[in-house]
């Protein structure tokens, strides 16, 4: 039944794997990737709150928020590591 959902496939390699949320807002969430609901929201374990994405890079202290469920509508980007790939390459979900 999987092997006709590629992409539920890849969604569920996905769990448990770190990724990065850039909001709407300029906020950044990193954490482990919990899932999603019925109304694809993204669910986050341990996750840690930038104000923007420049604090990434600048090396500013991020806010620990734990769990948390970020809107669908909130979300402009999503990275997280190749699950499959041997090296360390990023890829991007844009919605």
């Amino acid at each position: 039944m999987t092997s006709h959902r590629p992409n539920f496939t890849r969604l569920q390699s996905l769990l448990q794997k770190p990724i990065q949320i850039e909001s709407s807002d300029g906020r950044v969430f990193v954490g482990l990737f919990a899932g999603t609901d019925k109304l694809l929201n993204i669910l986050l374990a341990n996750a840690e709150e930038y104000k923007e994405m420049q604090s990434l890079t600048d090396g500013d202290q991020p806010r620990y928020v734990g769990q948390i469920l970020v809107p669908w509508k909130l979300v402009v980007k999503v990275h997280a590591e190749d699950p499959e790939g041997e090296k360390a390459k990023k890829q991007a979900i844009y919605i």
